[in-house]
């Protein structure tokens, strides 16, 4: 939902969210990537430390929200 909300955003203008502000992509990017990694872990190994896997999904997943969020909201 974020995504498209993203893209109505940027949708007549001449560079996209993610090129105008490429860093914050980035690091969204890189969230995503552990999120992911973090749920493929759990359900792969089920007797690893789930406290530990349930806390970096809820931070992983948190962080991607607010760093997309501020994709709608920052201005340069």
């Amino acid at each position: 939902m974020l995504l498209n909300l993203i893209n109505l955003k940027f949708q007549n203008k001449p560079s996209s969210a993610f090129q105008a502000h490429p860093i914050t992509t980035k690091v969204a990017a890189a969230i995503s990537l552990v999120f992911v990694l973090t749920f493929g872990i759990k359900f792969t190994f089920h007797s690893y430390s789930p406290t530990l896997l349930r806390t970096a999904m809820v931070t992983s997943g948190s962080f991607l929200l607010a760093f997309l969020a501020s994709l709608l909201f920052l201005d340069t």
